[in-house]
């Protein structure tokens, strides 16, 4: 009986090791192995463009635009702020932006007898649509932007022959339209350098008295370090 009981404890083993083998046995090749993805489809598995941030810092070009018989000359302020590019797809870009923003003018004052210049310092806020003319993998990247700006008046003064603060006749906002045009350039990957011109269109009124009737008309030119 001890035999038999031997006999049958070996069978078992021996299937049992059996099975081991070809459950753990190396698999033969693939029929169809894997091909390797062509220069197109590798683009097509890139990811997708990301947000990005940007320093912008330039010099505004201000005139005043008024419904009385007074010529104003145009000034030149700077303008320093920040920006972020929202990516909508390879050409439409979402770009807000926040900085300060210096609004100069000057006019002839006949009845002092001077050049009063008109100093306005400004939080602006813009939100601006980008359109670039190429796809985001070139170096060179041409573009056109469009959108609208909001400014809260920090400060207003006229320079003559005395500093006068001018809050009081002027409303602590600005509204404008902005519209342009510039390109980017890769400087190095993942950062860009733009330049642009941009013209700012203002819609409100900027004086408080119903008699007098202003309007800001600004020209900006400046360069955006995107990262």
């Amino acid at each position: 009986m001890i035999n038999n009981f031997l006999l049958i404890s070996g069978l078992i083993v021996s299937l049992v090791n059996v099975g081991f083998a070809e459950n753990t046995a190396p698999a033969g090749p693939p029929k169809n192995p894997p091909k390797k993805p062509t220069k197109s489809e590798v683009i097509k598995l890139e990811p997708k463009d990301s947000v990005r941030f940007g320093l912008k810092g330039g010099v505004n070009f201000s005139n005043v635009q008024v419904n009385v018989p007074v010529e104003f000359k145009t000034g030149r302020g700077l303008v320093a702020s920040v920006a972020l590019e929202v990516p909508l797809d390879s050409y439409v870009i979402f770009q807000p932006e926040v900085g300060y923003s210096q609004h100069r003018s000057s006019f002839f004052d006949s009845e002092d007898g001077v050049d009063t210049r008109l100093e306005g310092d400004i939080l602006e806020i813009q939100l601006l649509g980008k359109v670039r003319l190429v796809e985001s993998q070139n170096i060179f990247k041409p573009f056109a932007v469009a959108g609208i700006a909001g400014g809260y008046v920090l400060k207003s003064t006229a320079i003559g022959k005395a500093v006068v603060d001018t809050s009081r006749s002027t409303k602590d906002y600005d509204i404008s339209v902005a519209f342009g045009a510039g390109f980017q350039v890769q400087l190095f990957n993942g950062i860009d350098l733009g330049l642009e011109a941009r013209y700012l269109l203002g819609i409100t009124d900027s004086a408080e008295s119903d008699q007098l009737s202003s309007k800001n008309r600004t020209l900006f030119v400046g360069a955006t370090l995107f990262f």
